[in-house]
């Protein structure tokens, strides 16, 4: 391996959605230097390999399965967070393979082939200051949704069989805003935190503007349709969500004391900004973002 920084080396597999040439075989990808910006990677994955490791917690197995196969990589140490955090590295970690399919995606047209979550999934790694593997301790990252819709968690599952019958029996489509937020989570179960934002923050608007516009056809003299889908437009995020909190009569705030709004307001405004800063300037959102925006359309849409 061409890298003379200090490496961390890294064991745990990568998922994969659908059939696809890049599980077929060995894949190797390497960092290559054009620039004095790029840094030193080597990542490979094999139907394969099988690594077995011991710990002070037990014996590790990272083996290829009908949905999964071993990785191994080795990655400069200063492109990771520069931290003991261990929940940070594996952040990092993510990050960068995140970045890696991405690239697998935009030259290989191979989309949604590939997935790697922290989701409670065995992570190893090596440090050349503390030789030899140790098992990554990180937070798991996943979405508690009987947090959001705790009404759901006492339902049981008779009530949920029931709700599904009615539901098809209807043979009508579901509300957009939910529609949107199935998406969101569908996407954070994928990996896909960029995709879980948007789809959240989309949820959220789905809901706002009809009630602001109401209250502008109300309130204002901008009653013409063309006019009021301008007004609208104009209107930046923050502000409608401002309108549809000072509304008051609006079903999803029924249960919401004052603080309760005021500290939701807040929520809203934050995923907005995230969703901008995804959309106008690239950023890669984290799982962490991800998880607090589904809660954030959530609390709102229950």
């Amino acid at each position: 391996m061409a890298i003379h920084q200090d490496i961390l080396k890294f064991r745990s597999c990568l998922d994969f959605r659908r059939e696809s040439w890049l599980f077929s075989e060995q894949h190797y990808y390497t960092g290559i230097y054009k620039t004095s910006k790029n840094f030193g990677y080597d990542i490979k994955w094999s139907p394969h390999y099988d690594y077995v490791f011991d710990d002070e917690l037990g014996n590790i197995h990272i083996q290829a399965t009908s949905w999964s196969l071993p990785f191994h990589l080795e990655i400069e140490r200063n492109v990771l967070p520069q931290t003991e955090s261990q929940d940070a590295i594996a952040l990092g970690l993510h990050q960068f393979i995140t970045h890696l399919v991405d690239c697998v995606e935009h030259i290989y047209l191979e989309i949604n082939a590939i997935k790697f979550k922290l989701d409670g999934r065995p992570i190893v790694f090596e440090d050349q200051s503390s030789p030899g593997w140790h098992r990554l301790q990180y937070t798991e990252q996943k979405v508690n949704l009987n947090e959001i819709f705790d009404e759901y968690s006492l339902m049981g599952e008779s009530g949920h069989y029931d709700l599904v019958c009615a539901e098809a029996a209807s043979n009508e489509p579901m509300e957009i805003s939910w529609q949107f937020l199935i998406d969101s989570i569908a996407s954070f179960e994928s990996g896909h935190y960029r995709g879980s934002v948007i789809y959240a923050c989309s949820a959220v608007e789905i809901e706002v503007v009809p009630v602001v516009k109401q209250w502008l056809s109300n309130n204002t003299l901008t009653h013409p349709s063309a006019h009021l889908k301008k007004a609208l437009i104009d209107l930046s995020n923050p502000i409608k969500f401002e309108i549809f909190f000072g509304r008051g009569k609006v079903h999803a705030l029924d249960n919401l004391k004052g603080h309760q709004r005021t500290s939701l307001l807040k929520e809203l405004k934050w995923l907005n900004n995230v969703r901008n800063k995804i959309i106008h300037s690239g950023y890669i959102a984290q799982a962490r973002e991800a998880q607090r925006a589904i809660r954030t359309a959530g609390l709102l849409l229950r």
